[in-house]
Order: C-alpha cells, then sequence, then structure tokens
C-alpha cells in the first residue's frame, strides 16, 4: 500500500482546537451513496450538523463511535546525519515507557537505524527530554504567565495530572487559587498563596509582562477573593531555591526541595526541578508512577 497517497494539506485555520459549542452544533459531513461507491463530485456531498444526524439515519445503518482520545502529539524535527539535515515530522501513537513512544514518523524514507533528532527551540536542546531524564524529581516547564508546558511524569504523579486538564486549566495560579485539590495538597496554603503571588509579581514585572498578564489577573480577582486579597498586598519576591511541604493523597507528608531555572534562548521560559530530600521518597515516587502505590 502507498501510504503516501492518504497524504493531504491541512492548514490550522481548519484544525479544531476546542469542541463546539453547543456540541450537537458541530459540522458533519454527508457522503452519499452512489454507483459504484464513492462520491465523485459535490454535489455528491451535503454539509450538515450532528444534530440532524438522527433524520440521515435509516433502518439498517450501522453507527460507528471512535472513543480514541486525542493528544497532542506532532512533533517535527530535524534528522541530524553527518553533515546532513533533514526535517522530519512525527505522530505519537502509543506510550511505551516513560521515555519511549511508538510513532509515525513523515517521510519516514528519510530516516534510518541510528538516526538522531533534534526537537525543541534550537537544534541543541529538547526540554521534554531534559524533564523525562529526571524521573523521581517532579519538574514542568511554565510560561511568564505561569501556564503549564511541559511536565513528566514525577510531576504527573505528586504535583498535578496535567494531561486530564484542558489547556485553559494548565495553570499555576488558576489551579491554586481555583482548585480545591491543589489547595489541600498544600500544608501550608495560606504561606503558599502569598509566596506565589508574590513571586508572580516579580516574574512579570523582570519580563515587562504586566499588561498581557493583565486579563489573567482580572479573572483570579473576580473569581476568589483570596487572591484579590494577597494581590492588593503587593508583595514582591525573587524566586532560586527553597522547600515545598505537601500533603500528598498517597505518599504523605512529602518535603521537596525546588530551584528554578531559565531556558537558555528562551527567555519567557522558566523550569522548576522538585528533588526530594531522601531516597526512600525518591523510590516511593518512582512506585507511584509504576502504578505499585495505591490510596
Amino acid at each position: 500500500m502507498r501510504t503516501d497517497l492518504f497524504d493531504f494539506v491541512l492548514p490550522d485555520s481548519a484544525i479544531a482546537l476546542y469542541p463546539a459549542e453547543p456540541r450537537d452544533s458541530a459540522r458533519l459531513l454527508v457522503v452519499h451513496s452512489v454507483k459504484g461507491g464513492c462520491a465523485r463530485d459535490d454535489a455528491d456531498l451535503d454539509d450538515k450538523q450532528v444534530r440532524d444526524l438522527p433524520d440521515l439515519l435509516r433502518p439498517g445503518d450501522a453507527l460507528v463511535f471512535n472513543d480514541t482520545k486525542v493528544i497532542p502529539a506532532a512533533l517535527s524535527g530535524v534528522r541530524m546525519r553527518g553533515e546532513t539535515r533533514a526535517h522530519v515530522d512525527f505522530n505519537l501513537t502509543k506510550r511505551v515507557s516513560d521515555n519511549t513512544w511508538r510513532a509515525f514518523a513523515r517521510p519516514a524514507k528519510r530516516l534510518e537505524a541510528g538516526d538522531r533528532v533534534h526537537f525543541g527551540h534550537s537544534e541543541d536542546v529538547c526540554l521534554q527530554g531534559v524533564l523525562d531524564a529526571m524521573d523521581s524529581s517532579p519538574a514542568f516547564i511554565r510560561t511568564v504567565s505561569w501556564d503549564v508546558v511541559a511536565w513528566n511524569a514525577a510531576a504527573a504523579v505528586v504535583l498535578t495530572d496535567y494531561d486530564a486538564l484542558l489547556p485553559v486549566e494548565r495553570n499555576i495560579l488558576r489551579l491554586l487559587f481555583l482548585d480545591q485539590r491543589s489547595r489541600t495538597l498544600q500544608l501550608d496554603w495560606e504561606g503558599m498563596a502569598k509566596f506565589v503571588v508574590a513571586v508572580f509579581r516579580a516574574d512579570i514585572a523582570r519580563a515587562r509582562a504586566d499588561v498581557s498578564v493583565e486579563p489573567l489577573v482580572e479573572e483570579l480577582h473576580q473569581a476568589s477573593a483570596d487572591f484579590a486579597r494577597i494581590w492588593d498586598d503587593g508583595d514582591v519576591r525573587g524566586f532560586g531555591d527553597g522547600l515545598k511541604q505537601l500533603r500528598h493523597p498517597v505518599l504523605g507528608d512529602i518535603t521537596l526541595e525546588y530551584s528554578a531555572f531559565s531556558v537558555d534562548g528562551r527567555p519567557d521560559l522558566s523550569m522548576l526541578v522538585y528533588n526530594t530530600t531522601n531516597t526512600v521518597d525518591a523510590g516511593r515516587i518512582r512506585a507511584l508512577k509504576a502504578g505499585q502505590m495505591k490510596a
């Protein structure tokens, strides 16, 4: 089979990033059966909406449901082979382990066993690879508005299961002030909340991002009386190294040492790494990732 026959151009503007509202208003393409089994021209096609589906079904029709979960799994990389370079696109299909995925590559003919492919914002860095290499240390990448845009498996089981959240929900401030689980996870929520807001103020001032984060600040000011109170205090603090104490539903009380790092060439990004203070907790995090510990 020639798989290249299935290739087609799909512009970003035609890709739905969020579900239609209301859901049944989503567009539906109806392909009418014709002699030979295939639609031959536009006359054999109809633009409908999902709400029209009941009227289109006939006795004996088969309705097939696709319940697969869509993940953000498209990557573009540069294959490195000596002095030659070639761009290759990948679609991840199945996670085999913390650091291994099955994937489709296009064009696959540009790849040979042993080739090295670089991903990321430059040819010498792959941020996800750096995160995944820390198997017992929760770590993530955040933007200047404190959106979490990348994380490792340890962060998902110890801090927050970011995979289960919509992109707009993966914001440290929204989680801290609007999510009840995040509140209960903190041994000293009030102290942590004051610290986070003060560091956030310092970050946006340093990045000169006051205007870009105004909508987020206004949203939280309206949604959380605690945020409004703490924000209006106007405290500003720097962020470097320190301790974070959590009350985890499985691990119990745990203390982590955190450090913040800038990302070379990306002043809008920061990497936060949380290290355990002893080997016992490190082993327990590995066991939790492997599904060997339950609440």
